[in-house]
């Protein structure tokens, strides 16, 4: 059994019923996954990044499910390691600094500490708002790049028996990604809508979808039209006999 396969069988055997226990998983698994020794000795979110994450995805035991000689088993194993380091990918939140957002608690301009007035307040308030909804919209964006990713992978595994636990493993991630780490579930699109409402995330398989149903029906009517062209009215069939 390769090292890798030891370490996950440590974690997995780690129960997570408390936060400390849920941080030492994390921690192993962060080990295992990068092969970094030292890696676990802190706490692991400060320690990640998305280049990090997207350079391990890269590697072959990720992008390899080509080749005749690919190890299926290891990337299911590599793919559960992934879903505990990433929990809620805290490392990517990126919240707007306190110079951005700081607001004004005392004036000093005359030597005295004065309370700020609530219409001082009302505008740094709005830009905060405004900032954490740009942080947030951010956020749910890197976090739908990376389920892409990870779908890309799972897409290119063919269907066998023998690799459907690795393909359920790689779609549980994904979906945990978007609709229990993203803020909030993404909006669906019709395949038939002309326009995105602003701010939305668009899928980009909707105008293949939508002009897949288009050059659809049009085949379905120009068919109908030609039977109905060479079909012999039954008054004409009654004349001819």
């Amino acid at each position: 059994m390769e090292e890798i396969e030891l370490k996950a069988a440590s974690v997995f055997s780690i129960p997570s019923s408390t936060s400390y226990l849920v941080d030492l998983r994390r921690r192993i698994a962060a080990e295992a996954l990068f092969r970094e020794s030292g890696l676990g000795s802190k706490p692991v979110g400060p320690q990640l990044s998305l280049q990090k994450i997207y350079g391990r995805l890269k590697e072959e035991d990720f992008t390899g499910t080509q080749k005749t000689s690919f190890d299926f088993e290891q990337l299911r194993v590599l793919t559960t390691l992934l879903d505990i380091v990433l929990d809620r990918a805290d490392f990517v939140q990126s919240s707007p600094t306190a110079t951005e957002t700081e607001l004004p608690i005392t004036n000093t301009s005359n030597g005295n500490s004065e309370a700020t007035s609530a219409t001082e307040t009302e505008p740094k308030q709005e830009i905060r708002t405004e900032l954490e909804a740009e942080a947030e919209q951010n956020f749910n964006a890197d976090i739908d790049a990376l389920a892409n990713h990870i779908k890309r992978i799972q897409d290119s595994i063919r269907d066998k028996d023998s690799r459907k636990n690795v393909k359920l493993g790689l779609l549980g991630l994904e979906k945990r990604l978007r609709y229990a780490v993203r803020t909030r579930p993404a909006p669906k699109t019709h395949i038939f809508s002309s326009e995105v409402a602003a701010g939305r995330d668009v899928d980009t398989n909707i105008p293949k979808q939508r002009d897949f149903m288009r050059h659809w029906a049009l085949k379905k009517k120009a068919d109908k039209e030609k039977r109905e062209e060479t079909e012999i009215p039954d008054n004409v069939k009654r004349e001819d006999e």
